[in-house]
């Protein structure tokens, strides 16, 4: 929130309204505002329009050992019901006791409506889990790429659950958006690589929605 003084009184303006600054008796709408801090000059205020939404996946690059078809089966993260099966696609069997074994697939993304401007809370998001019909695992690793044309930007590693859906997210850094010069060519790459407890175990890893997220 941020005060102006109109008439004589303080008013509240938000960013929907903008802020202006009164330049040789006319009104005029700041683009940018700054403050120094310690020494350095810090944005406080943009008045450029962010892209608030979902971009979805539109396209395969590689499906690997997950089943197809891929991306039409995943690209609506706004589905009234997200873990429904007939809206899901699932890897290969998962039943290697002596070494991990790794399952990905790689999706083109929808372009956004309109540009994004940086300024955005940009996060790539995977609903995902292991299905266990015996068993358990020993290795559960899950890794969320995305890659501008094929150049990486950025990786998250984290796990994958077992049992029940679950959202993953990869939150994109200040230089991680600063990177992107080109928000038309995104895609997104998802990884599990397990491992399973004993000899007879299985599962099969589960994926309903992939998205990039922007708030």
């Amino acid at each position: 929130m941020t005060h102006v003084r109109d008439a004589g009184t303080w008013k509240e303006v938000t960013a929907a309204n903008g802020m202006w600054v009164r330049d040789a008796g006319i009104w005029k709408p700041l683009t940018d505002a700054w403050v120094r801090d310690g020494g350095t000059w810090k944005k406080f205020f943009t008045g450029e329009t962010q892209f608030i939404g979902s971009i979805n996946p539109d396209g395969n690059i590689q499906t690997s050992d997950w089943s197809t078809p891929l991306w039409e089966k995943i690209s609506d993260s706004q589905q009234s019901e997200p873990d429904d099966a007939t809206t899901q696609t699932t890897s290969s069997s998962i039943q290697n006791a002596d070494n991990p074994e790794s399952f990905d697939f790689e999706v083109t993304m929808s372009n956004p409506a309109t540009t994004p401007v940086g300024s955005e809370t940009v996060k790539v998001r995977v609903r995902i889990y292991v299905d266990m019909s015996l068993g358990s695992l020993i290795e559960d690793d899950l890794k969320i790429q995305l890659k501008q044309g094929t150049t990486v930007k950025a990786t998250r590693n984290t796990s994958v659950n077992t049992g029940s859906y679950s959202t993953k997210a990869l939150t994109l850094s200040q230089a991680e958006k600063d990177s992107i010069t080109d928000w038309n060519d995104l895609r997104v790459l998802i990884e599990i690589n397990c491992q399973v407890t004993d000899e007879g175990d299985e599962g099969v890893g589960k994926c309903t929605w992939v998205d990039i997220n922007f708030s």
